[in-house]
């Protein structure tokens, strides 16, 4: 028998099928899946998620998720300013097959929960100020409109120090004042959310 009437042992041929079906699966695998993030609007946590589908649909065969504590967190709980609750996650960012960009309904409150500078603020709002002004402040953190409102706030104050409460009080009402001109200003008109005291995160949509 010449080599050119010699045919592949079929064990050969399966693998070769195999391996040839793996380049085609694979890259199917990967682009076919959701990741993302979310933020629960109660106790500031927040989750990564991956959603992996059958292919050309949006039906996960099976999901990751993983819950992380962010600063403010560790602060809610420290301060018992969060109660025993079922967690509503809002996604804020990710991106789905092809890396279409996924923005969700957390996007607009992600500010005022998830950004570094909130921890502090609370801590500070909480040393210097009393149970009314900390409502205050808490129910915008999960404002769609104001979130970013506190945000920047924030991201002022807690790089200052003060020498005691009033001198920390007087600088919070003139930030205030300011931030919120340019919240008027942007928005035209402002929906002001409910204020609970004690103080806790209540997550407020607005019609805008």
């Amino acid at each position: 028998m010449t080599p050119a009437n010699e045919k592949f042992p079929r064990s050969l041929l399966a693998i070769m099928a195999f391996f040839s079906l793996l380049v085609i699966i694979l890259p199917l695998v990967f682009w076919f899946r959701l990741d993302y993030y979310e933020v629960c609007p109660t106790c500031a946590r927040e989750r990564e998620v991956q959603d992996w589908l059958i292919p050309f649909t949006r039906t996960p065969y099976y999901t990751y998720t993983q819950i992380e504590d962010t600063p403010l967190t560790a602060e809610l709980a420290k301060l018992h300013y969060v109660d025993q609750h079922q967690h509503h996650w809002l996604i804020i960012r990710g991106v789905g097959p092809g890396n279409d960009e996924i923005i969700g309904e957390g996007v607009r409150v992600a500010p005022g929960l998830i950004t570094p500078a909130i921890a502090p603020f609370v801590e500070l709002l909480h040393k210097y100020t009393d149970p009314e002004t900390e409502a205050y402040w808490f129910a915008r953190m999960t404002h769609p409109q104001q979130s970013d409102f506190v945000r920047k706030v924030a991201e002022q104050i807690t790089t200052e120090s003060f020498a005691d409460g009033e001198a920390f009080r007087e600088r919070l009402r003139a930030l205030k004042s300011s931030e919120r001109r340019l919240l008027i200003a942007r928005w035209g008109r402002v929906y002001e959310p409910q204020e609970r005291t004690p103080p806790r995160l209540l997550y407020q949509r607005t019609s805008r």
